[in-house]
């Protein structure tokens, strides 16, 4: 999932809330997910 990527990248990554879903009987989805995350020591935290 993306989330564990994310999570891959972003160690100390913590969540703030419960993901809200989107209500649709076609599309089942996350639209939004509230997260908190310290600066890493490097710098930016994905590689460019």
């Amino acid at each position: 999932m993306i989330f564990n990527k994310i999570a891959d990248h972003m160690p100390d990554i913590s969540k703030l809330g419960d993901p809200r879903r989107l209500q649709s009987g076609w599309i089942n989805g996350v639209t939004s997910f509230e997260v908190d995350y310290g600066p890493r020591a490097s710098g930016c935290p994905v590689a460019h």
